[in-house]
């Protein structure tokens, strides 16, 4: 018996087999597999990732040498900064900005770096911000629950209804490497496949099964959301309007059976 989970890899949804019970590859992975009262296993399989394998920082910062000319004339100290005026120890001056994903420049800030006689200066270790992939990972997104009528088995022929619920809000918060995430992730829509067949954008759906077996019912809770940035380099907080996407998925192996009837004398 194999389950399946959701991971969304650059915006597109993909499904991917799992073994039952077993933990899944990914950055929040989750299993259980639960004995029903009718001897039948249903399995959950979770995956939550945001669809930037890029994993694109909420702050992007460069660095270059503060100087006029890159190769100054004898005597030009442009470049030259006092790292400690009290025993004349002198660097060069290098610029470090960063420049939040709108595209504004949230620090702009002049950088003195120590060099000795025999060495240029190397720039300065860039920060590193939180990525969108670390922002959701601090949000602990929940995974849906799948609500069938009938409860336990189908009957072939007959329509199953399906139902798809989750929390519809969550709260981001979080500390990554000095820096201060706040803000909330909202339920954008679900997702539904059956029996590895591609997905489709629903909360319910009537499906009929034409053979008795175990089928695989698979639903998505594809999530958005915004948030506030705040760290010891940035001038103001810095607001994130997208996120980016996040996809967690439950997996459930639904059992229909054959109903005969036998006519009787």
């Amino acid at each position: 018996m194999t389950a399946r989970a959701f991971v969304a890899l650059a915006g597109l949804l993909v499904l991917f087999p799992t073994g039952a019970g077993a933990e899944t590859a990914g950055p929040s992975a989750a299993s259980h597999a639960v004995l029903t009262g009718d001897g039948h296993l249903v399995v959950g399989v979770s995956e939550s990732t945001p669809g930037d394998p890029a994993h694109t920082p909420v702050v992007g910062y460069v660095t270059y040498k503060f100087s006029t000319d890159d190769h100054p004339s004898p005597g030009d100290l442009s470049g030259l900064c006092a790292v400690d005026a009290q025993r004349t120890k002198f660097g060069w001056w290098y610029r470090v900005v960063g420049t939040a994903l709108d595209g504004r420049v949230v620090v702009d800030e002049l950088v003195c770096v120590p060099f000795d006689a025999t060495h240029a200066p190397q720039p300065p270790p860039l920060p590193r911000p939180p990525t969108l992939e670390e922002a959701w990972n601090a949000a602990d997104v929940p995974a849906p629950h799948i609500v069938t009528d009938p409860e336990t088995r189908g009957i072939p022929g007959l329509p199953t209804h399906i139902t798809a619920t989750s929390a519809t809000q969550l709260t981001i918060a979080a500390w990554v490497r000095g820096y201060r995430i706040a803000g909330r992730g909202t339920l954008d829509h679900f997702l539904v496949s059956i029996d590895g067949a591609p997905p489709v954008t629903t909360g319910t759906a009537d499906i009929v099964f034409d053979t008795k077996g175990d089928h695989t019912i698979v639903v998505a809770a594809v999530w958005h959301g915004r948030a506030t940035l705040t760290g010891p380099d940035l001038e103001h907080p810095v607001s994130v309007n997208d996120l980016g996407v996040a996809t967690i998925g439950t997996t459930r192996v639904f059992a229909v059976h054959e109903v005969r009837s036998v006519l009787q004398p």
